[in-house]
């Protein structure tokens, strides 16, 4: 009994021996082998040296280089205008009327004035000289009601209506704008952060947002400190 007890103990150890020595050589191959073929490629490159670039990025109105404000010198009824806005114009056209009614009938009174005081040219001379002085300011009002373009451009706004009674009393009313849409310019607002990267001379680019794949290039040309 002693014997047999014995045996049966023998080749129970022998059994847990294997079976640990199999158990260790399973985890061993999970841990070592297979984990050497599930590591990831690595793609390497060689270091270069490049240029950084700071961008300063900013919302602007793009408005003309230049431009003139048409306004009249004489009041009275704005009685047609000759031009729309988008329209091309040539420097000297016509662009408005105001009823000429009133300066017509003050030249030709003057004129009637005029003609009975040169008859008395020896007494009159000084009232003569007063008169034709005033004639030519009445002429001159009267060309004032033909108004042309002092420039070439485009309109690119009408701010006053046909049948619209203009008054030159105080200030000369604006009849529309007249810009040189050939040449453009953007004026930007900066944050305060960004102001001091900035210098005359810097490359800018803006894109419009009718066409944000085009880049219009251009340069800075002044930087306004102040805040607005």
């Amino acid at each position: 009994m002693v014997s047999s007890r014995w045996s049966f103990s023998r080749v129970l150890v022998v059994l847990v021996f294997v079976a640990a020595l199999v158990g260790g050589a399973f985890w061993a191959y999970r841990h070592f082998y297979a984990a050497s073929n599930n590591t990831a490629d690595v793609t390497t490159t060689a270091v270069s040296r490049g240029d950084i670039d700071v961008l300063v990025s900013a919302t602007g109105v793009l408005e003309p280089s230049n431009f003139v404000d048409v306004g009249a010198q004489v009041s009275g009824l704005l009685d047609v205008i000759h031009v729309r806005v988008g329209e091309h114009i040539s420097k000297d056209q016509l662009l408005a009327e105001i009823d000429p009614t009133i300066y017509l009938a003050r030249v030709d009174a003057n004129r009637a004035q005029l003609k009975n005081q040169q008859a008395q040219l020896a007494m009159l001379q000084v009232q003569l000289e007063q008169t034709a002085s005033t004639l030519r300011a009445e002429e001159a009002n009267l060309d004032y009601a033909r108004i042309y373009s002092t420039m070439e451009g485009t309109v690119v706004s009408i701010t006053a209506r046909q049948g619209q009674t203009l008054n030159t009393s105080q200030q000369a009313p604006v009849l529309m704008r007249i810009a040189d849409l050939s040449s453009m310019k953007v004026r930007a607002q900066v944050s305060e952060a960004d102001v001091g990267k900035l210098a005359p001379g810097d490359r800018v680019y803006s894109p419009l947002w009718a066409n944000l794949e085009s880049r219009f290039m251009a340069s800075l040309t002044t930087s306004n400190p102040l805040p607005k």
